[in-house]
């Protein structure tokens, strides 16, 4: 604290309650313009600045606006602010697959089917909540559906994946070695189906450098999550490359608990297995 304002609180005792009162005011409006501040995003393809009415109404909501803020500038016409809102939110909502799909073909994203669900680059789904006016991109929320605020999430994600290295005999391999040592682990009978997620936090070990086996150090862990994991099983259903070097096929049981499962994305859905096996063809 500023020593001045300090020592004007300690010889005046009686200015405490004043001051501390606009210092939290002073803060609150500090807090309530980089909200706002905040409501402001870049189109993607010009590159004009827009704003987000979505983010905005929440902002400009009875329960977010300070009530002192109104008593400022009587002058603001807040109510009207928030019809805009509300308006330009049912405009954005109406173009929303439109405009994902221009900005999309922009970036060179393939872009397939149709609010509610639509599948960008052929692995990541965002699902469309008319109701709610949010979108789901992969596993999170945004509370927006303002796609220019969308799509920075949309191509880093993008970005990382096709940056990612995937050789389907490789995981296959990986697949099988993680699959024989849940059985192991798990004392279950070969071409036993196991749990999924067991699986895949063993895949996820053999994943890790010899290093990071050795030391444990988190700086050296290899990140792989069950989203990549979900991801690199989709691809290599696609690539229809089952088989493991014994000659054992894999197959998957789906589970209608998706809290036991893993969400695999196959033919253009979402699929959630529950458990995993490699098996002979013929029992």
């Amino acid at each position: 604290m500023n020593t001045k304002k300090s020592l004007q609180r300690e010889s005046h005792p009686q200015l405490e309650p004043v001051l501390a009162t606009l210092d939290r005011a002073a803060k609150s409006i500090e807090a309530f313009r980089k909200t706002i501040v905040q409501c402001t995003v870049a189109a993607v393809d010009t590159g004009a600045a827009l704003i987000d009415p979505f983010q905005l109404r929440t902002a400009l909501g009875a329960e977010k606006l300070p009530a002192f803020l109104r008593t400022l500038d009587p002058g603001v016409d807040y109510k009207s602010l928030q019809e805009w809102c509300e308006n330009e939110c049912d405009k954005i909502q109406a173009s929303f697959e439109p405009r994902l799909r221009a900005l999309c073909q922009l970036k060179g994203f393939p872009c397939a089917g149709h609010i509610p669900v639509l599948d960008i680059d052929g692995f990541l789904t965002v699902q469309v909540n008319l109701g709610k006016q949010q979108a789901i991109i992969g596993q999170e929320t945004h509370r927006t559906l303002l796609v220019d605020a969308l799509f920075p999430t949309l191509e880093k994600i993008i970005a990382e994946e096709r940056t990612r290295e995937f050789i389907a005999g490789t995981f296959l391999g990986q697949l099988r070695r993680g699959y024989d040592r849940v059985v192991a682990s798990e004392h279950l009978m070969a071409g036993e189906a196991a749990p999924i997620r067991r699986v895949y936090q063993e895949v996820a070990w053999l994943r890790q450098s010899t290093a990071f086996v050795k030391s444990g150090k988190k700086t050296l862990y290899h990140e792989y999550t069950p989203i990549h994991f979900g991801r690199d099983l989709g691809r290599l259903l696609a690539s229809e490359l089952i088989a493991s070097s014994d000659g054992k096929l894999l197959s998957l049981t789906p589970t209608a608990f998706p809290a036991e499962g893993l969400e695999v994305r196959q033919q253009g859905a979402t699929r959630i297995y529950g458990r995993l096996a490699f098996s002979s063809a013929v029992p």
